[in-house]
């Protein structure tokens, strides 16, 4: 070609080869060191100057990018179906990368919008491009050099970009571009080969001569912002969708909450009225003993008297249930107060002047509160029948608790113990039997002079 001097200066973006200037001299010709770094400066600058280009070009093809994220967010339906999913947003998708078609795959649900493959090349694509597109989107312009089925909608789907959303079923995402026919400027056919006659010299007008061929089956390249925008949608769609279904938990929940809440107060309702007729029912069957005991002899009168009583204890249970916020708890101070108000108060004012009570606020539940009122019952009658052969005494009764335990307490300074059982034994045999329900304990103390009794059991029943 008669070139006897050549110089070339690289062009280096980013540490890698961008340009080559190649400059030819028909005529040996030295270039001094001055020259030598006046092109390298010159190679530097131009290198600058691409790297500032391609990167406002990044910078406003990320702004375009995000600016168009939330507008496709914002149309996204509900996450039952793909088709409802996707339903208002899949043409927005398609613009957002300047695609012509795109298609979602989970499971053996397809959705699409734009121009895409059939459906049976869409789940091909989807089984290629899932595990690749688990680890970072899956780009090609050539997408039939991947994958040599894809040549047959080459016209379509040329270019694949590809993520896979890793929802309960894996989605994969997917954009296709059409292909995109290039002529490509050559100098010179390099598929032919150019005659030389021995002794002449090759000219560059007819080895390098303009040759134009065209460029099937590629599409548009994926710029770098788009691939970016591709990760940050799956973030951003898994976001949207976990957000709805928690809404949608939100509201399920708040509905069941109002529901059983309705339930509650319904079954509160109905306690309190069951505790009312219970109670009512009691004062009946009370009324009836009360008026065969004014026709009884004495000692049938006094056995009414009793059982008289111990049906009280039971009906102010569920006076109280009736009565307090709760139908299921009761404070038992209040309670043993109340039911010692209604032992005593008949007594008279001898009586009600040494008795004194000193009750700590427990809450029990109704059964345990009944064998309790029932205990304190039949001791308290016990001390008032035999503790001062019927005469006023001082009586004390406490309630008392120590972490997990209670501890009531009837204590009198009457004879004391004698040994000797008087009355049917009735009485002692129910007490035993509710101390045995509260899996307690009931112990007869030494009170100098007098008896002390202690009831020990658990706050709450056993599990």
């Amino acid at each position: 070609m008669g070139v006897e001097a050549s110089a070339s200066m690289s062009i280096v973006k980013d540490g890698m080869l961008w340009g080559l200037v190649a400059c030819h001299h028909h005529s040996p010709r030295p270039l001094s060191l001055t020259t030598r770094l006046a092109c390298q400066t010159l190679a530097s600058s131009l290198a600058r100057q691409v790297k500032a280009r391609e990167d406002n070009d990044l910078y406003r093809e990320r702004l375009r990018l995000r600016s168009q994220e939330d507008i496709v967010l914002k149309r996204l339906g509900a996450d039952q179906t793909l088709e409802r999913f996707f339903d208002l947003s899949g043409d927005d998708l398609a613009r957002l990368m300047r695609a012509d078609g795109f298609a979602a795959f989970q499971g053996g649900e397809i959705f699409c919008a734009g121009s895409c493959p059939a459906g049976d090349d869409i789940r091909a694509i989807a089984n290629f491009v899932k595990a690749p597109g688990a680890l970072k989107p899956f780009a090609s312009a050539s997408f039939a050099r991947e994958l040599p089925a894809a040549a047959a909608y080459a016209d379509i789907a040329s270019g694949v970009l590809a993520i896979t959303m890793s929802t309960e079923v894996p989605t994969i995402l997917m954009w296709f571009r059409a292909e995109y026919l290039q002529t490509v400027q050559w100098a010179g056919n390099p598929h032919k080969n150019v005659p030389a006659t021995p002794g002449e010299i090759l000219k560059p007008r007819a080895s390098f001569e303009a040759w134009s061929e065209s460029v099937r089956g590629r599409s548009r390249r994926w710029t770098v912002g788009e691939t970016e925008a591709a990760t940050r949608i799956v973030r951003l769609l898994l976001d949207a969708r976990t957000s709805s279904r928690l809404e949608r938990l939100n509201a399920e929940l708040a509905t069941t909450i109002r529901e059983n809440d309705s339930l509650l107060r319904q079954k509160d309702f109905l306690l309190k009225e069951v505790n009312h007729r219970v109670q009512n029912s009691l004062s009946l069957v009370s009324a009836f003993l009360r008026l065969q005991r004014r026709e009884a002899p004495p000692e049938a009168a006094a056995q009414l008297a009793e059982a008289e009583k111990r049906l009280n204890a039971v009906g102010l249970v569920h006076k109280r249930l009736h009565q307090d916020d709760s139908v299921e708890i009761v404070d038992l101070s209040r309670y043993l107060e109340e039911l010692g108000g209604e032992l005593y108060g008949s007594l008279g004012a001898a009586w009600e002047r040494q008795i004194t009570q000193d009750y700590a606020p427990i809450l029990v539940s109704t059964d345990r509160a009944v064998s309790l009122g029932l205990v304190l019952n039949e001791l308290t009658t016990n001390a008032l029948k035999y503790a001062y052969a019927g005469n006023p005494g001082p009586l004390s009764i406490t309630l008392k608790e120590h972490r997990d335990r209670l501890r009531l307490t009837i204590s009198d300074k009457g004879v004391g113990q004698t040994g000797i059982v008087k009355g049917t034994g009735f009485g002692t045999r129910m007490v035993a039997a509710l101390v045995d329900r509260l899996d307690g304990t009931l112990e007869y103390e030494d009170n100098n002079p007098g008896v002390r009794a202690i009831l020990t059991a658990p706050i709450g029943s056993a599990a």
